[in-house]
């Protein structure tokens, strides 16, 4: 698909994404869609924290409650590749207080 050069979308479709054109007018949208800009997957809340022992070797996980996901959809996170990968999220600020740790 030939799309501008400023596109910031993909420029290759599933074919399930298609949809068959009527009629004669084109309208072409500039922006990708406000709900896929906001909803960038980001850490909101350490829900609890544990070690796993992994290979004989001890680490730290924590489970994640991420933005725009329900809690059911928390992930278990290695604590340091969190910490490398989100830069300003501050993890003991923002550790749920209501559980074990």
């Amino acid at each position: 698909m030939d799309l501008p050069v400023e596109s910031k979308i993909h420029h290759v479709f599933h074919v399930s994404q298609l949809k068959k054109k009527l009629g004669v007018n084109v309208q072409t949208q500039h922006q990708a869609p406000t709900e896929m800009v906001e909803q960038i997957s980001e850490p909101e809340l350490i829900m609890h924290r544990r070690m796993v022992n992994k290979k004989n070797k001890a680490t730290g996980e924590v489970l994640v409650k991420w933005n725009f996901l329900p809690a059911e959809e928390a992930s278990w996170e290695n604590y340091w590749d969190l910490i490398r990968i989100f830069r300003t999220f501050d993890i003991e600020a923002r550790l749920f207080s209501g559980g074990k740790h």
